[in-house]
Formats: C-alpha cells, sequence, structure tokens
C-alpha cells in the first residue's frame, strides 16, 4: 500500500519478536499481569423468568481480590458484572457458608503477545499474555498486560481463534505485524453454543466484524505497539521456564508465539451491533 491510514511507525515492524532458547528457573514476569481464566457456562443458571444469568455463558473471570489490587495500582476500571461462587473442597463438594466473587466479561478485547503451552496427562494448559483494552466511548483504551489460561480442549479452541485473527490481519497489506492489531475473543449474542461429551462446554469463540479491511483493522497504535514488543523481550524467561513447563515432557512442551495450528476454526453467535465490541 502506498498509504499508511494507521500513521504505522515502520521501524516496529523490524521489531526482533522471537523467543529465544534460553532457559531458566524464574516464574513470575517483572511487571504486573492478573490471570484471568476461561469458565464454561451452565445451561442451568436462568432466572425467574427463566432469562440466561451471566453464569449461563462462557465468560471469561478473575477473581475480585486480584482485580482490585490490580485497580489500587492503575485507574482501570471495575468490570459491570460481578458473581458469587460458593467454595468447594477436594471432592468439589460445596463448603456451607463460603463463598468466593469473581468479576466476568463475556469477551475480551486484546492484542497478543505471546505464550506457553504444556502437556500434563495429556491435556494441554496453554497461558497467553495479552494486553486488554476496554470500549469506550472515544474508542479503544489500552488497560493492562494479562495472561489468558485456558486448559484440554478449551485452549485448543482458543489458541485457533487466535490463530484465526493472526491469520485474518496477515493478509492485508498494511505493513503492520498482525499482532499489533487488537481482537476480540469471548462469546457473543443471545444463544449459548453448549457442547463437549456432557454438553455443558462452551468454548471461546473469534468475533471478526463484517466490513473490515487493509484501512479500517483496529491497530492498537505506536505507543502500545512499542509496550507490547518490550513486555515480550522481559517475557522471555517467564516462556522458557522449564519448572513450568516440565522438561521430561520436552517432546511434547513448546514456548512460542505461534501456537499449533488447528483444523477447525468456531463459529461466530448471531450478535447484536449493541454488542459489536470494535
Amino acid at each position: 500500500m502506498n498509504d499508511n491510514p494507521y500513521n504505522f511507525d515502520s521501524s516496529l515492524a523490524d521489531e526482533e519478536y522471537t523467543q529465544n532458547e534460553n532457559q531458566s528457573n524464574l516464574v513470575q514476569l517483572p511487571f504486573d499481569a492478573p490471570f484471568i481464566s476461561w469458565r464454561h457456562g451452565n445451561p442451568d443458571s436462568l432466572d425467574e423468568q427463566q432469562k440466561p444469568t451471566s453464569k449461563y455463558f462462557g465468560r471469561w473471570g478473575i477473581d475480585c481480590a486480584d482485580w482490585d489490587k490490580l485497580c489500587e495500582k492503575l485507574d482501570i476500571p471495575v468490570p459491570e458484572i460481578k458473581e458469587t461462587h460458593a467454595k468447594k473442597d477436594k471432592n468439589y463438594v460445596p463448603i456451607p457458608n463460603e463463598f468466593y466473587h469473581i468479576y466476568t466479561w463475556r469477551f475480551l478485547i486484546f492484542a497478543p503477545i505471546g505464550g506457553r503451552v504444556r502437556w500434563i496427562d495429556g491435556k494441554s494448559q496453554s497461558q497467553t499474555l495479552v494486553y486488554i483494552a476496554n470500549k469506550t466511548k472515544n474508542g479503544l483504551e489500552p488497560l493492562t498486560p494479562a495472561i489468558l489460561t485456558t486448559k484440554s480442549w478449551t485452549a485448543s479452541k482458543f489458541n485457533t481463534a487466535r490463530e484465526k485473527w493472526l491469520d485474518f490481519c496477515s493478509k492485508f497489506d498494511t505493513g503492520i505485524p498482525a499482532h499489533f492489531f487488537y481482537c476480540a475473543i469471548g462469546t457473543f449474542g443471545d444463544v449459548s453454543k453448549f457442547a463437549g461429551s456432557h454438553g455443558k462446554e462452551t468454548y471461546p469463540q473469534l468475533f471478526i466484524r463484517d466490513g473490515l479491511d487493509a484501512t479500517n483493522l483496529p491497530y492498537i497504535g505506536n505507543e502500545l505497539a512499542r509496550t507490547i514488543s518490550q513486555l515480550n523481550v522481559e517475557a522471555l524467561d517467564w516462556y522458557n521456564d522449564e519448572d513450568w513447563l516440565h522438561p521430561e515432557n520436552a517432546d511434547q512442551s513448546k514456548s512460542n508465539r505461534g501456537y499449533s495450528r488447528q483444523q477447525q476454526s468456531p463459529q461466530n453467535d448471531p450478535i447484536q451491533d449493541d454488542e459489536i465490541p470494535f
């Protein structure tokens, strides 16, 4: 393209965005990044009018205390949805009068940075470093780095959605690396798709708005592009932490920006105009 509708700093395209082979025993990232995990919906979570509650849909969730601590450091909003759940013992039996609270989002808007995957007893566990954003009346506002956690078949679905977005952005001649565009992954619409062997899994899906092309992709901006490039470098030891990856499963473990591609891509539910992420 001759035009540059994004005002992209072309020097960022040359940033080193790969992970080296260094390995260490470091576990903690050198910057704040809360863990946000995927939670499946519950088909029985209906209110008195038989309308779905927030627990009916698949969603991202974080312990309220963890997010509140972050709010004390950063000027970021508190999520609108707060859920209460009963604590359970090691046998998954609810403990009387003991509860915990989480904030949830049906979907998250984020720029993917990097990640790591491990296999335990034949099941994968995925941790993806991202920079999440909040939709405001003035556009998308960067909030904070975060680690999105998924496991087993959910991890496969999530990584498929993430790869599909990177492939979608890469097909346009923007001159901008695909990881510098925001994506939206979660659940959308009023109908929850329950799947899995027990019919109670609600997998994360990718949303791609109609009409996206080389001129209007959700570019994160030069400042945030520089920030996440630096975060990616600072996370190298975390990506390659052998204590987490387990060297005894080195033939299955991997720590790279590009996760294994999957053949099946998630389908989107119909959504309303006011639910369009960007």
